[in-house]
């Protein structure tokens, strides 16, 4: 399989940005409420993007009961209506993904809301039942851009933000879907109130508006987007390429059971969007305006709900690994479904209106505890893999006014390559630990070999992969095989000693060379008083022999002296005596 990339390059050294990046210069923090370029500026537009599409997509559900009287729709046409959406957005988000590997997120994403921007404003055209269901169907063709967005994020953020980013783009951007339950109910009104404008033509104008925020997110897309942090992109696949993708996918079982069961979380918030309002305008008979607010509730939740559900699938795949993860997604999705199954049993507005809250926020933290989880489907192929599972893994069964099927978008782009990858050789530890592809020009490759994993899982979690490719592009390339050999002793004796560290291993060091000193100088100190006492003995010895020779000397002769004197004396004392 071969593979043709071209990119519009432009010279960026990690300082040029405004925030940390990797080596890739894909951004390692997440900063929601900066403007700054490439990153931050490309998840605005991104979840602006698609806010947009949702807002166009759900902006007949609030509107349903005027359009249904002025057209004399059935309940069958409605649901008709509401299942082609679905199937529409299922469509095109199977061309989604390999479009996004040719033409680049950006331009897939602004062209696909700029050709259907027309439909949108086409529903102010229709006048029956066949055509209210086309409009639907074509204008699900919007909702793609939520492969799109997932895309483009993957392409900017480092594995380490990646799924926050992609967490906020997409809860960000489904509160589209709470603001036009909101939005065009007042416009509505604005119309036949304070215009006196007829009720059959005052929807219809009211879709002026969704056709032309899409258009305008569109052409912000196209002239301050990038697909790339160094530019735009572009990839060509070739066929056997996109048949080995294609099969991959379809023989994956674990994919359809994560498309199933993220279809029964978001596929039934839509439907839930699609219905709400009509539910208590029917139910409760609440004027229009009322329906749409208390239907806006509903998705304005995705604000902070999609991406919180994100976050604890993190804390929980961190403290308990992916049971946790897993756990926690059918803990939530199964109170989700009680609150679902309630909502339809209470008898009182406000009642309604507490579960229903309740269920919002359930049902979409669901979704971002199926995100959680998406990542870890397969490692066995690269990149191009996870764009078919943004394109092909989705709910494969549509049940009516029930659940959508809805294609999984993954949110991390770069995948560990293996054994059965293109590349004859292995990525080195620190791609594969990253779950990244490991190129000719990897800066870890030297270092990190892949029979040492641990050494870079240890370097990476005290120091961060990002900061590790910063220190070694900045030095010398003969320095950095000694800089990584201190880098992982100091990550080792950090993890052992989270207090001092290194420093806690030297000073250990330090004290045991202080009392070998100590141990040496009292070692010699008794050697020099040894070999002094044996020095003075000796010189005693030495004396004492001098002394002892000379003394003998001395008395010998004395004592001959003495002898001799002695003799002399008795034998005339003998002689005088006997005489």
């Amino acid at each position: 399989m071969e593979e043709e990339q071209s990119h519009s390059k432009i010279d960026q050294s990690p300082n040029n940005f405004s925030i940390a990046v990797d080596y890739d210069h894909k951004a390692t923090e997440f900063r929601p409420f900066s403007l700054s370029s490439p990153h931050m500026r490309a998840f605005h537009l991104a979840w602006l993007s698609l806010f947009s599409c949702f807002f166009s997509t759900f902006a007949i559900p609030p509107l349903l009961e005027v359009i249904r009287k002025d057209l004399n729709l059935t309940q069958t046409d409605i649901g008709t209506a509401g299942i082609a959406s679905f199937v529409g957005s299922i469509f095109s988000r199977l061309a989604m993904g390999p479009a996004c590997d040719v033409f680049g997120p950006r331009v897939a994403s602004a062209t696909l809301s700029l050709l259907t921007a027309p439909v949108v404003l086409s529903t102010s055209l229709i006048s029956s039942a066949k055509s209210f269901i086309l409009v639907r169907f074509l204008i699900g063709f919007s909702l793609a851009n939520f492969v799109a967005s997932q895309f483009w994020m993957s392409s900017m953020f480092s594995g380490c933000t990646v799924g926050l980013a992609n967490g906020f783009a997409a809860g960000w951007a489904n509160v589209g879907s709470g603001v036009t339950q909101l939005v065009m109910p007042l416009v509505y009104t604005l119309f036949t109130t304070c215009f006196n404008i007829p009720s059959f033509i005052s929807w219809r104008i009211a879709f002026i508006f969704p056709a032309i925020f899409q258009a305008a997110t569109a052409i912000l897309v196209l002239v301050y987007g990038q697909d790339l942090p160094d530019g735009n992109y572009k990839r060509k696949i070739t066929n056997n390429q996109s048949e080995n993708v294609l099969f991959n996918g379809l023989k994956n079982y674990r994919g359809w059971i994560l498309g199933l069961t993220y279809g029964f979380c978001f596929g039934v918030e839509l439907t839930t969007d699609n219905i709400i309002a009509a539910y208590f305008y029917n139910r409760f008979h609440v004027n229009i305006e009322m329906a749409g607010a208390i239907a806006a509730s509903f998705g304005l939740a995705n604000c902070v709900s999609r991406p919180v559900g994100g976050i604890v699938s993190d804390k929980m795949g961190k403290r308990f690994g992916m049971r946790g993860r897993l756990w926690s997604l059918w803990a939530v999705q199964t109170v989700a479904g009680l609150m679902c199954v309630l909502l339809g049993r209470v008898n009182t507005i406000l009642a309604s209106v507490l579960v229903m809250a309740c269920f919002s926020l359930f049902v979409q933290a669901a979704s971002g505890l199926t995100f959680g989880i998406v990542p870890f489907v397969s490692k066995r192929h690269d990149r191009k893999w996870w764009d078919f599972r943004r394109s092909y893994n989705t709910a494969p069964a549509i049940f009516r006014r029930i659940i959508k099927g809805q294609k999984l978008s993954l949110y991390q782009e770069d995948q560990e390559m293996s054994s059965t990858s293109n590349y004859s050789t292995p990525p080195c530890a620190a791609c594969k630990f990253l779950r990244r592809k490991c190129l000719p020009s990897c800066v870890f490759a030297p270092y990190f070999p892949p029979e040492e994993p641990i050494k870079f899982t240890t370097v990476h979690k005290v120091f961060g992969a990002s900061n590790v490719s910063k220190l070694l592009n900045e030095i010398q390339p003969h320095q950095r095989e000694d800089a990584v050999n201190s880098l992982a002793y100091e990550a080792e004796a950090r993890l052992k000693d989270p207090v001092y560290g290194c420093v806690g291993a030297i000073s250990v060091l330090q004290r045991q060379v202080l009392r070998l000193q100590k141990e040496l100088d009292a070692t010699n100190a008794d050697l020099m008083r040894y070999a002094n006492n044996n020095n003075n003995n000796n010189n005693n010895f030495q004396y004492g022999r001098r002394m002892v020779n000379s003394g003998y000397y001395n008395y010998s002769s004395a004592w001959n002296n003495g002898i001799s004197g002695g003799h002399n004396n008795i034998g005339t004392d003998n002689c005088d005596g006997g005489r």
